[in-house]
C-alpha cells in the first residue's frame, strides 16, 4: 500500500520502489487545504459546460450579428478554453499525479494564471463593454469612464496579485506576504465596485425608456419591447450582483482567514461567472413562444396540441437591412402572431451594444434605449 507524503519510483521491470523513507504525516486539517480547490475545480468544469452551450446557441442564433459582437463572444470563449484547460492540469497534478503529497498541494501551480490574471482580463474585456453599451445608452461619458477605470484598476490589480503570487511560490508563503492584501483588495474590491455600478447604472438608464403601460398597452409591438426592457433590466440585476457577491466574497474570505485557502474556490470560478453573464445578456435575446392550438385528427374528433415555436430571432445587426424582421404564426394554430402592419412595427432586436428602437410609422414615434 502506498504511503501519503512518501516519495516513489519505477524500478527497471516496472515495479514501484520507495525511494524516499520520510514520510510526512497528514494534517488533520487536510480539508480545508484540499476541499476548496476541489469545490474549485468541479463548479469551473460546470459553468464552462454551460458556457460551452450558451455560446453554440450563440452561434446558431444569431449569425448576422455585428463582427465586433461575435470577435468579443469567441474571444472570451477561447480564453475560457485555455483557463479550463489549466484547471485541469492543476487538478490532475493535485489529486492524480501528486496524490497524498503536501508540497503538491502547497504549490501555487498555475493558479496565478489562471485564478487572477485570466479572471481579472476576462473582466476587464467584458466590464469594458458594458461600459460602451452605458455610454451608447445614456449618451453620457462620465459614468463609462469612471466603470472602465475601474476595470482596467481591477484588471491591473489581478495581474500584480498574479505575479506576486507566483514570486512567493508556495501557498503557505502567499499567507505570510503582507503585500498581498492590499493588492488582493484593490483586485476584488475594485472588480465588485465595478459590477455594482454598471447593474445600477444600466437599471437606471433602461428604467427610464420603459413605455407607458396606459398609452400602449393596445399595441403589442410596444408591449413587447416594454416586457424586454423589464427583462434586460432583471438579468443586469442578477448578473451584476451575482458576480459582484462572488468577488465579495472572495476578499472576505482572504482578509478573514489569512492562513486558510478558502478564497481560492471563488478566485477559480469568478472568470467563468462573468462570461456566463456576457452570454446571458446576448441570448436574452432569443424569444421562444409556445402557444395552445386546436387540430381535427381523423376520426374528426377536435383535440387541443401545443404549438411550440423554436428560436424565433430577427437579425440584429442594422447594417444587415434596414426594414422590420418579423415572426409570424398561423392564427389557427397557435393564435400568437408578430406582424408587420402599417401602423406598428418592431425594429431589428440590437445585440447588448446598440440601442433598442420601437418605430410608429404612423405618428413618427421613436424610442431609443
Amino acid at each position: 500500500m502506498l504511503k501519503p507524503g512518501a516519495t516513489y519510483d519505477y524500478n527497471n521491470d516496472g515495479t514501484l520502489a520507495l525511494t524516499s523513507a520520510v514520510v510526512t504525516p497528514i494534517p488533520p486539517n487536510i480539508g480545508n487545504i484540499t476541499g476548496p480547490l476541489l469545490i474549485g475545480y468541479l463548479v469551473n468544469f460546470g459553468l464552462f459546460g454551460v458556457l460551452s452551450v450558451q455560446t453554440y446557441i450563440y452561434y446558431l442564433a444569431f449569425p448576422n450579428d455585428a463582427k465586433k459582437y461575435k470577435v468579443l463572444v469567441f474571444g472570451i470563449y477561447l480564453t475560457e478554453v485555455v483557463q479550463t484547460l489549466m484547471v485541469a492540469h492543476d487538478a490532475m497534478q493535485t489529486f492524480g499525479h501528486g496524490f497524498g503529497r503536501l508540497d503538491v498541494l502547497n504549490d501555487v501551480q498555475n493558479i496565478w494564471f489562471h485564478a487572477c490574471v485570466l479572471d481579472g482580463i476576462i473582466a476587464c474585456v467584458i466590464q469594458i463593454s458594458f461600459a460602451y453599451r452605458i455610454y451608447l445608452l445614456s449618451h453620457s461619458k462620465i459614468i463609462p469612464a469612471v466603470v472602465s477605470l475601474l476595470a482596467l484598476n481591477q484588471c491591473a490589480a489581478a495581474v500584480t496579485t498574479g505575479a506576486l503570487a507566483k514570486i512567493n511560490g508556495t501557498v503557505s508563503n502567499i499567507s505570510f506576504d503582507r503585500t498581498m492584501r492590499p493588492v488582493a483588495g484593490l483586485w476584488l474590491g475594485g472588480s465588485a465596485l465595478c459590477d455594482i455600478l454598471i447593474a445600477l447604472t444600466l437599471t437606471y438608464v433602461l428604467s427610464k425608456f420603459e413605455l407607458s403601460k396606459h398609452e400602449f398597452s393596445k399595441h403589442s409591438s410596444f408591449t413587447e419591447t416594454r416586457d424586454r426592457i423589464k427583462r434586460i433590466i432583471r438579468l443586469t440585476m442578477e448578473t451584476g450582483s451575482l458576480t459582484a457577491i462572488i468577488a465579495t466574497t472572495a476578499l472576505i474570505l482572504f482578509i478573514v482567514f489569512p492562513f486558510e485557502d478558502y478564497e481560492i474556490c471563488p478566485a477559480i470560478i469568478l472568470a467563468k461567472m462573468y462570461s456566463n453573464s456576457l452570454m446571458v445578456m446576448f441570448n436574452s435575446r432569443i424569444q421562444t413562444q409556445t402557444g395552445l392550438g386546436q387540430r381535427v385528427d381523423a376520426s374528426g374528433e377536435s383535440k387541443l396540441e401545443a404549438t411550440v415555436v423554436s428560436l424565433a430571432h430577427r437579425n440584429t445587426d442594422a447594417r444587415m437591412g434596414s426594414g422590420p424582421v418579423g415572426v409570424r404564426v398561423d392564427e389557427t394554430t397557435s393564435g400568437l402572431i408578430f406582424w408587420n402592419g402599417a401602423a406598428f412595427a418592431m425594429e431589428p432586436i440590437p445585440a447588448p451594444g446598440e440601442a433598442l428602437c420601437t418605430t410608429s410609422r404612423s405618428s413618427g414615434l421613436s424610442n431609443n434605449v
